[in-house]
């Protein structure tokens, strides 16, 4: 769950706290370090619906982004007591799929949406941590480096 809010007047500022206390309460698992926007992570459907109703019920006025199966996002704002307002579908891979990195490189690139985690990063810090040069914790924090939504 992600949301981008306007950042200035205090009365924006209290707002935006209370969006993080609530998804705190509700079990995010990550630690919010904001860069733009506040991002949040739950192992659990269960705790994500009820963040999402409980800011749905709070008014904030934040547009909140969830990502996740279709169907099942869909039932969670349904149970929460809010709609979805936009829809984007995975539309898979079309072109030369032969000139993509191999499938474990793409597992880790694709995990930033913003394609700033570049293959030729992935492949050298892997080599790295094979070799002993480095561990995979500092590796992790050189691709997060380059992460703008933080997904590292």
């Amino acid at each position: 769950m992600l949301s981008l809010p306007y950042r200035g007047p205090p009365h924006v500022m209290e707002k935006v706290e209370r969006f993080k206390q609530i998804c705190a309460r509700h079990g995010a698992i990550n630690a919010d370090r904001p860069k733009a926007w506040h991002i949040f992570v739950f192992d659990r459907r269960e705790n994500m619906e009820a963040a999402l109703k409980e800011l749905t019920d709070a008014g904030l006025g934040h547009s909140v982004v969830v990502a996740g199966l279709f169907d099942e996002v869909a039932d969670c704002c349904r149970r929460a007591g809010t709609r979805a307002h936009t829809v984007n579908h995975s539309l898979g891979f079309w072109g030369k799929r032969e000139k993509l990195p191999p499938p474990e490189v793409l597992e880790i690139t694709t995990m930033c949406g913003h394609a700033l985690v570049a293959p030729g990063l992935v492949t050298h810090l892997a080599e790295k941590v094979r070799d002993g040069d480095t561990n995979l914790e500092e590796a992790c924090q050189e691709m997060r480096r380059m992460c703008l939504c933080d997904i590292f």
